[in-house]
C-alpha cells in the first residue's frame, strides 16, 4: 500500500514539475543577444536610468529588453553605484536566458515598476522562501535636490540616524532627509549613526562641510563606526548632485 502511494506521488510530482515547465515555456520569448560591441552608455539618451543591486550576497544574472534584443544585465553585491543602467519606460521586466536548440529563451522573472515621475533609482534585489523581491529607492534629483542633506538605507538592517539634532529610525532601503534654505553658504552639520537596540548606542559622529546651494547624501551599506579605518567605511558619500544620468 505504501508503494502505491509513493508511486502515485511520484507521478504527481512528475506532472507538476512538467506543468510548471511547459507553463514557464508558454511565457518565453525568442530573441536574440544584443551585439557582442553593446555598451549601455550608448542608452543614456533614455529617459529613465537605474542601479541594480542585489541584497542577498548572491551575484544575478538577467536579461532586459533593449530594442528588438535582450542585453545582459547584472544584480552586483558590490558597494558602488558606478554601474547604471538605462530604458524608455519606466516599467523594467527581467528575463533569464535558456536555450533551446540554437533558439534563445528568455523567460521573464519579475517586471519592476520604477514609478513614471522618477529619472533615477536604486532596485534592490532580496531573495526570501525562494521568491525575488524587489525595492525601488528614489535617487533622482527631484528628491534630493538642492538644499537636501540626505542618508540611504542600502542595507537590510534599520539604524539610527541624527542630521543635525533631528534623530531618526531609517529603515532598509528608506530614505532619511533634512532640508536646508538654499544658499551659497557652508553649512557644518554634524552627522550620527546610532546602532538600535533597547538604547540606540552612538556608533560614529563626523561634521560634515556642506555646501547649502548643492546636496550631499550618504548611502550606507552597513552601519559605520569610530573604528572604521580612514577610507573603509561601509558608505559612499556623494556630494554636489546625485549619481543620475549625465
Amino acid at each position: 500500500m505504501l508503494r502505491y502511494f509513493l508511486r502515485i506521488f511520484l507521478l504527481a510530482a512528475t506532472a507538476f514539475t512538467a506543468a510548471e515547465s511547459l507553463a514557464q515555456s508558454q511565457n518565453a520569448l525568442r530573441g536574440r543577444d544584443v551585439p557582442q560591441n553593446f555598451e549601455w552608455e550608448s542608452q543614456k539618451t533614455s529617459k529613465f536610468s537605474y542601479r541594480l543591486r542585489s541584497m542577498d550576497g548572491k551575484t544575478r544574472n538577467y536579461h532586459v529588453r533593449v530594442g528588438d534584443s535582450f542585453a545582459p544585465i547584472e544584480a552586483s553585491t558590490s558597494r558602488s553605484l558606478d554601474t547604471i543602467f538605462f530604458s524608455n519606460s519606466p516599467l523594467i521586466t527581467f528575463y533569464k536566458k535558456s536555450m533551446d536548440g540554437k533558439d534563445s529563451l528568455y523567460t521573464p522573472v519579475m517586471t519592476v515598476n520604477m514609478g513614471s515621475d522618477k529619472e533615477d533609482v536604486v532596485i534592490c534585489l532580496s531573495e526570501r522562501d525562494g521568491s525575488i523581491l524587489h525595492r525601488v529607492i528614489d535617487i533622482s534629483q527631484k528628491n534630493l535636490g538642492a538644499g537636501v542633506f540626505a542618508v540611504v538605507n542600502l542595507s537590510k538592517k534599520p539604524f539610527g540616524v541624527a542630521i543635525g539634532n533631528k534623530l531618526l529610525k531609517v529603515e532598509p532601503f528608506e530614505t532619511a532627509k533634512q532640508s536646508f534654505p538654499q544658499s551659497d553658504d557652508i553649512e557644518d552639520v554634524p552627522l550620527k549613526f546610532y546602532t538600535l537596540g533597547s538604547r540606540p548606542k552612538l556608533s560614529y559622529e563626523r561634521y560634515i562641510s556642506f555646501i547649502k546651494s548643492q546636496n550631499i547624501t550618504f548611502y550606507v551599506f552597513d552601519v559605520p563606526s569610530d573604528e572604521d579605518a580612514d577610507g573603509d567605511v561601509p558608505f559612499l558619500m556623494r556630494y554636489g548632485k546625485p549619481p543620475r544620468k549625465k
